[in-house]
């Protein structure tokens, strides 16, 4: 280089452009969508693209609280039917199962059924049956469980304060199901020479219309062997009382603490873009 122009010659300054709101905006919802999710979901600099993505994403994965899936409470002058496990006469065991429809995919985690005598005892077994299905089949074995194979499980029993009357629980149970039919039963397994015989409860107009299911898988009272309804032994009883509790698994409705946490970030990253704007032009 000629020495003439050596002294004139000092580095340009580099322009850098700095970056803009929204590309900072981008950033932060792109580094959000990163914690949620390992995979990659937002590509580019899209501002609404990427907001849209990281809420969808932080949104899923809220726990969803436990709340009653299903109910069918005792109607006023409901009827009761045995509905037991005899160990020591088992041709008399019975066992009634109702239908119910779950709208999305839920975990069941306690199921009580309510029934006409006093509790037999604090505590004991159970025998719980989920069978899968619009309608139920002679293969359908109530004594082992259903499809899910449950088979028995611990359950409570509390006496209520009106007469003659007890809820039996079955709790700390996780039971994933899919949407969709399904028959379920909640069947104590007690003895007849020690505790008697317990009753379930009918729904009456409390229930959803079509009429619970009923097996004698021994015979023993005389109405068959298949599935049938009490009134096959001269019994009446429409729907079952029984309540189903857990989580539904669907979308979990945000928690307002989240939204504003996530709407500050963002803004705040907007703003932060904008100063450093500033400040380059000026420089």
């Amino acid at each position: 280089m000629p020495a003439a122009l050596a002294a004139s010659h000092a580095p340009r300054k580099r322009l850098v452009r700095e970056p803009g709101r929204q590309e900072n905006i981008a950033f932060v919802c792109r580094r959000i969508s990163a914690i949620v999710s390992p995979k990659p979901v937002c590509k580019g600099s899209s501002m609404k693209a990427c907001l849209t993505a990281a809420i969808a994403l932080s949104l899923s994965v809220l726990p969803a609280s436990a709340a009653t899936l299903f109910e069918q409470l005792t109607g006023p002058g409901a009827s009761s039917v045995v509905n037991q496990e005899f160990a020591d006469l088992p041709t008399y065991s019975s066992y009634i199962v109702d239908d119910v429809t779950f709208a999305t995919d839920v975990v069941i985690q306690s199921m009580t059924s309510f029934f006409s005598s006093e509790a037999p005892e604090s505590s004991g077994m159970a025998v719980l049956n989920i069978f899968d299905g619009d309608t139920l089949t002679a293969a359908d074995d109530p004594s082992g469980g259903g499809d899910f194979g449950i088979s028995s499980t611990p359950v409570t029993y509390a006496v209520r304060t009106d007469a003659n009357a007890t809820d039996v629980t079955a709790s700390g149970l996780s039971i994933a199901l899919s949407a969709g039919t399904y028959w379920i039963g909640l069947t104590p397994i007690e003895e007849y020479g020690t505790f008697g015989q317990i009753f379930l409860r009918d729904a009456g107009a409390n229930g959803n219309g079509t009429p619970a299911a009923f097996r004698n898988p021994g015979g023993g009272f005389g109405g068959g062997t298949d599935w049938t309804t009490p009134s096959a032994i001269g019994q009446r009883l429409g729907n079952a009382a029984f309540r189903i509790e857990g989580t539904a698994v669907m979308s979990a409705i945000p928690l307002p603490s989240s939204l504003l946490l996530l709407a500050s970030g963002v803004i705040g990253a907007g703003v932060y873009g904008r100063r450093r704007g500033r400040k380059a032009r000026l420089s």
